[in-house]
């Protein structure tokens, strides 16, 4: 449950922020002033189900399709050919955000992708169940049985990080001769095709890398592939994801923490969201 801390707490923030309607307004609709939020968590099969929910202004599909336009995050095209679950799903787009303005309870609501990766990682699943006027609720799925989430250690420089494997598909020993320099940046001659690739020590600032990673991992989310150099891969390991400390809440690329065996606390990355 520690790993959920976090993306509960920002989906409560959001109901509240967002979701409900001011007393007048809800008078005005014929509603009770006093808006409701409801937690709540059940078993289904091997799935425990939390939804967090509320009665109020509900999410306007058509609203975000058009916001999701103008920010070019899909084109006029792609949402003629998405269903409303699809559109709803735009809020977990990385930085995407129907609010204008910054509040103190929840921000600009750019920690639904958040939210969603987190639930990724934990090989969970989010759902969005919404009528306008009516309410919203959110839905976070996951195994009943999660304790362990499979990781990749590696090495930058002196440090080790963890990366869920969800969305790595292999670790290679890079062939010097496949990598090529075009425009100051790094391609990755594979079957594939030619890969962008990143070297994490730069994502992270990382003193003391190797001049030139030797391993990478191979990544892909939504359709998106990439090399993500490193120094060193040390192996797999079951880990149990453990939230963020207060002082890293917020850090771009952090997704949590783990404790190895021998003691060691490792950061766990969001790769998608550090290259992001």
């Amino acid at each position: 449950m520690e790993a959920l801390n976090d993306p509960l707490v920002h989906l409560l923030r959001n109901a509240i922020d967002h979701g409900l309607e001011t007393p007048a307004e809800r008078e005005a609709s014929g509603k009770s002033p006093s808006g409701t939020l409801r937690l709540a968590a059940l078993r289904e099969r091997d799935m425990v189900v939390i939804e967090v929910g509320d009665d109020g202004r509900g999410m306007d599909a058509q609203r975000i399709a058009a916001a999701a336009v103008e920010r070019g995050v899909v084109t006029a095209e792609m949402v003629a050919e998405m269903s409303e679950a699809q559109v709803l799903e735009l809020v977990c787009h990385p930085g995407f955000s129907l609010s204008k303005e910054v509040t103190t309870v929840s921000g600009r609501g750019v920690g639904m992708g958040v939210v969603k990766r987190q639930m990724e990682m934990l090989r969970g699943s989010l759902q969005i169940e919404t009528q306008v006027g009516q309410g919203t609720t959110f839905r976070l799925q996951l195994p009943a049985m999660l304790a362990l989430v499979e990781a990749l250690l590696v090495r930058v420089g002196d440090e080790q990080y963890a990366l869920p494997t969800v969305h790595v598909e292999r670790a290679i020993e890079l062939d010097p001769a496949r990598i090529e320099r075009v425009g100051g940046r790094e391609l990755l001659h594979l079957e594939e095709g030619m890969l962008p690739l990143r070297r994490l020590g730069e994502l992270l600032r990382v003193p003391g890398c190797a001049p030139q990673p030797r391993h990478a991992l191979i990544v892909r989310r939504n359709g998106h592939i990439f090399g993500l150099r490193v120094d060193e891969v040390l192996g797999h390991e079951e880990i149990v994801v453990k939230p963020l400390p207060t002082a890293l809440h917020g850090a771009p690329g952090l997704a949590g923490v783990t404790i190895l065996g021998e003691g060691q606390v490792v950061l766990i990355l969001d790769v998608m969201s550090l290259v992001q």
